[in-house]
């Protein structure tokens, strides 16, 4: 009897441990997938990985080709094209060159071209005094900062650009000869006879910096007096301005006469605008190419790169420059410093 109560307290034992451990299994099995979630028991969870960006393109070894083209694909702002390039100088200067013309010439940057004038002038002073190509990126450059010739022609001759103002060599035709001039210029006619080629008659033009102010309200008032033997007038005018160019003007006139004296009294406030004017300088060149550009219309102006040939007398005595046309560029909107 004692026997058969032994086995059967080790049988309930038994039973009692195999349904713990099915109760654990089953919790073990409803707490994975909860932990699952939507993607359903046994799938693992999705790991979200985050893009690294794109490595710049990668510079070529001294005497390797350089596909410029493909290189350019590489950058959608104009400064990191550029500063990409200069730090190609020290592996390959040559292609590091090629680079900086390829940033400098290409116009389609998601934010503009490259217009960094000091930029230009401190990273790559000893190529623009040395290269044979430099003027042409000179010329460029002040294309695409707007075609101001003589507002930015002079921070790239202070690293020793050789390129010049049409006024210059005017003014010393031997010392100039043969040398390069930039201008912008408004192509007035063409001119081609027989087998010769064609004559572009370029008139120079130039900004320069013009204001008026703008009236936004006036009030006039007006009074009448009785009559006057007296004749007398005056007139004060005043006009208070900031720095940035706006504020308030007063105008005052008063007058009277032998029959009847009138007073009068103009008040308003202003703002006083800032904006460059181009006109000519009265400076015509003649530019020689070797065949008829249809781009290069009448009427239209460009910022011309041309060699200094010479000079010659007009009919009325007029210097005339005679240049034979390099390059010329399309002016961008004026980039202000």
């Amino acid at each position: 009897m004692r026997l058969l109560a032994a086995a059967l307290t080790r049988s309930l034992a038994t039973a009692a441990l195999t349904c713990s451990l099915a109760t654990a299994a089953l919790t073990c099995s409803i707490a994975s997938a909860a932990l699952a979630g939507d993607e359903g028991p046994g799938t693992a969870p999705t790991p979200i990985t985050i893009p690294k960006p794109a490595p710049p393109p990668a510079a070529p070894g001294k005497g390797a080709a350089f596909d410029v083209k493909t290189w350019l694909t590489g950058f959608e702002l104009a400064r990191d094209c550029e500063a990409e390039a200069n730090r190609m100088k020290a592996q390959n200067p040559d292609a590091a060159w090629m680079a900086l013309r390829g940033c400098v010439e290409k116009q389609k940057f998601l934010r503009g071209p490259f217009v960094a004038l000091g930029t230009l002038s401190d990273h790559w002073a000893d190529e623009l005094a040395a290269r044979p190509d430099a003027p042409r990126v000179v010329a460029r450059m002040i294309a695409n900062r707007g075609g101001d010739v003589s507002g930015d022609l002079p921070t790239l001759q202070q690293v020793r650009a050789p390129v010049f103002t049409l006024s210059a060599a005017i003014s010393q035709p031997g010392v100039y000869k043969g040398r390069y001039v930039v201008m912008r210029a408004t192509v007035k006619d063409i001119k081609a006879e027989g087998n010769q080629p064609p004559v572009f008659t370029l008139a120079e033009m130039s900004m320069r910096q013009s204001d008026s102010i703008r009236q936004d309200n006036v009030y006039i008032s007006s009074t009448n007096s009785g009559a006057s033997h007296q004749e007398s007038g005056q007139l004060d005018a005043k006009y208070n301005t900031t720095n940035y160019g706006s504020g308030s003007g007063q105008l005052k006139a008063q007058t009277s006469g032998s029959r009847q004296g009138h007073s009068e009294t103009v008040t308003g406030a202003g703002k006083r605008v800032y904006q460059n004017v181009l006109h000519e300088t009265g400076l015509i060149a003649l530019g020689k190419m070797a065949q008829v550009d249809p781009f290069l219309q009448p009427g239209n102006q460009f910022v011309v790169l041309a060699r200094f040939d010479g000079t010659k007398a007009s009919s009325e005595g007029q210097p005339l420059a005679l240049v034979s046309i390099v390059a010329y560029f399309q002016p961008a909107a004026l980039v202000i410093e």
